[in-house]
């Protein structure tokens, strides 16, 4: 008896919840297709990227994906940075996409990205307009 239980209990509260997120809550990764490649940068291994407003703090709000998975949704840019750890990439082209969800006062939402790889720094912006067109840069690794 007791042993039917337990496995009750363990479908009960692990297969149905992950079947209820496999189905209706996950989100699958979305293409590239509808992003305008702004630039290229080459890293090695694993990455820290920073996202943060550099400029006039003016509502920018975003949508923040890797590689076609939504990482941060409706993030508010400010002088504080924002960061997301990649952990160990694979070789190979990864790409940063950007969707302006608010461009703030000053269009375009241009949130300004750091990739730290634990030797170098490179820094940019990715310039995203609401009603057209979302930006991506594409990070190589070697």
């Amino acid at each position: 008896m007791k042993k039917k239980q337990i496995t009750l209990m363990i479908f009960v509260f692990v297969f149905i919840p992950f079947g209820v997120w496999c189905f209706f809550l996950r989100e699958e990764p979305i293409s590239k297709a509808g992003f305008i490649q702004q630039g290229i940068t080459t890293i090695n291994g694993k990455a820290e990227i920073k996202l943060y407003d550099s400029q006039a703090i003016d509502g920018d709000t975003i949508d923040f994906y890797f590689d076609g998975k939504l990482i941060f949704r409706k993030l508010g840019l400010s002088d504080t940075a924002r960061v997301y750890y990649t952990g160990k990439l694979s070789k190979g082209e990864h790409w940063i996409g950007i969707k302006a969800v608010t461009e703030g006062f000053n269009p375009p939402a241009t949130p300004h990205i750091g990739i730290c790889d634990g030797r170098k720094t490179v820094d940019f912006d990715i310039e995203s307009f609401r009603d057209s067109t979302s930006g991506s840069w594409v990070v190589n690794v070697k």
